[in-house]
């Protein structure tokens, strides 16, 4: 997962070549022949006195020129690389910006929804991970004793559209909870990973590309998404739910996992240049622009087929979304907090999805934003009713080159390498005025990790991810 931006080929002061030695006036050579004897003919002047040596001609004056614009080119070609170099640096960005929208080249990756799992790529090609089962499993809350509960007689409350529904279950064996406990607490183990090129991840199952275009998995395997140790020849990758996605550099798709709604039934599509995820659906992007989807449509995410001059596109939750070439951005799915209501966007670079909202970079460096985003713990009224979302506002942000958001909060990078962030701050996951030196954020529900230059890591919000992530190195 090595980023573009290594191979900037603009060249810096010290790759301008040196100037070349100067010229060597030429030897006198012997004339041919009879010519080998001639003697030079007499200066004119005074032919009295003919030893006496003539005064040197004065330099002319067109050399004097001639070297002043020398120096003024030099300093002028000096000044161009400059310029250059800045050009190619804020293009450089902004091209970082879409590969890590992409997930192509994304040096740290996060899922989180009730739990966490945090991937970091290092330098090297290994990866490190964090999960909040492995902070579970050291003790760090009381084990929950199943044998003491009593499963019987079960009645659950719920009210529907249709008044209050009663459910009752009788006789609720432990067993009954084996599978579950197996799919949520399955080992996540990178430690032997090697030449990683990119990750992607779900809650419950990590997946790594290789350098050799084969692919890695570990995690949860219930549904088989993680079978995928035969793939080969494989560009990018995209894992969510209980399905894992993988693009071939022929243009078509191989996947693994679940596929009761049909996320997986993507072995007919070809052409294809880049892949995403959701919850439960797959988005490929073809090389015509045009956007193909498949899986679950509850919520109309996979209406895409009118899609048309698409440069990119991304699926987070039961959403899709599309910047055009044009910059303009098209949305489908889920829009009960409006965050499909993109239609007026102009001059996007990237998006970013969370969950229930969206938000759009454009390219003078300010953001839009669509829909709502949520407190982590819900925040009720005086009559214990939970409140609705609230819409962001981020008309300050300048300079933004980089978006990542999740359901409670965004963070931007800036160009200048500080950070901010708007949302819910319940526990100080928005508190990253201090940071410096920043060239990558990653939003989490309740966490924001900023990537320092240096490979280092720094984390706001919950402490227990600063304990085990802030310690990271090497990463990029």
């Amino acid at each position: 997962m090595k980023n573009d931006k290594e191979n900037n080929i603009t060249p810096g002061l010290d790759q301008i070549p040196e100037s070349p030695e100067p010229l060597e006036a030429p030897q006198s050579t012997e004339a041919p022949g009879d010519l080998q004897n001639t003697e030079a003919p007499e200066a004119p002047g005074d032919a009295e006195d003919p030893g006496t040596p003539q005064e040197p001609h004065p330099p002319r004056a067109f050399g004097k020129k001639v070297q002043w614009l020398a120096i003024g080119a030099g300093i002028a070609a000096i000044a161009l690389v400059g310029v250059l170099v800045t050009r190619n640096t804020l293009f450089t960005r902004q091209h970082q910006a879409d590969d890590y929208w992409s997930g192509r080249f994304t040096p740290i990756v996060s899922a989180s929804n009730d739990g966490e799992v945090i991937i970091g790529m290092r330098k090297n090609g290994t990866v490190v991970s964090f999960s909040f089962e492995d902070f579970y499993d050291e003790g760090n809350f009381e084990d929950l004793d199943l044998e003491e509960l009593d499963f019987e007689d079960l009645e659950l409350d719920a009210e529907d559209d249709g008044g209050d529904l009663e459910l009752e279950q009788e006789g609720l064996e432990l067993e009954d909870f084996e599978d579950l406990d197996d799919y949520e607490n399955a080992e996540i183990d990178v430690s032997g990973w090697r030449d990683i090129e990119s990750v992607a991840s779900s809650l419950y199952h990590v997946v790594g590309l290789k350098k050799d275009g084969t692919v890695v998995a570990t995690g949860d395997n219930y549904y088989g998404q993680c079978d995928v140790e035969e793939w080969t020849d494989i560009i990018e990758i995209a894992a969510a739910g209980d399905f894992t996605l993988g693009l071939k550099k022929d243009g078509t798709v191989v996947s693994a996992g679940e596929n009761e709604d049909g996320q997986c039934d993507v072995e007919g599509w070809a052409d294809i240049v880049s892949i995403s995820a959701g919850d439960i659906h797959s988005v490929g992007l073809k090389s015509n622009g045009t956007v193909v989807a498949a899986g679950d449509n509850e919520y109309s995410q996979c209406d895409v087929e009118d899609w048309s001059g698409v440069a990119s596109v991304k699926a987070v939750g039961t959403n899709t979304v599309g910047i055009k070439d044009d910059g303009t951005v098209v949305a489908a799915g889920s829009n009960e907090d409006g965050q499909c209501d993109v239609e007026d966007w102009t001059d996007i670079v990237s998006v970013t999805l969370g969950h229930t909202s969206t938000i759009g970079l454009k390219k003078d460096g300010t953001v839009v934003s669509a829909g709502m985003y949520y407190s982590i713990y819900g925040e009720y009224d005086e009559e214990d009713e939970e409140q609705p979302g609230k819409e962001y506002d981020l008309s300050d942000w300048r300079d933004i080159v980089f978006v990542s958001a999740d359901i409670d909060h965004a963070a931007g990078l800036r160009s200048d390498g500080t950070a901010v962030a708007a949302g819910s701050n319940e526990e100080g996951q928005c508190d990253v005025s201090g940071w410096t030196d920043i060239i990558f954020v990653e939003a989490g529900e309740g966490f924001t990790i900023g990537l320092k230059k240096n490979g280092t890591v720094v984390v706001a919000g919950y402490d227990y991810i600063h304990e085990n992530v802030g310690s990271w190195t090497n990463i990029g």
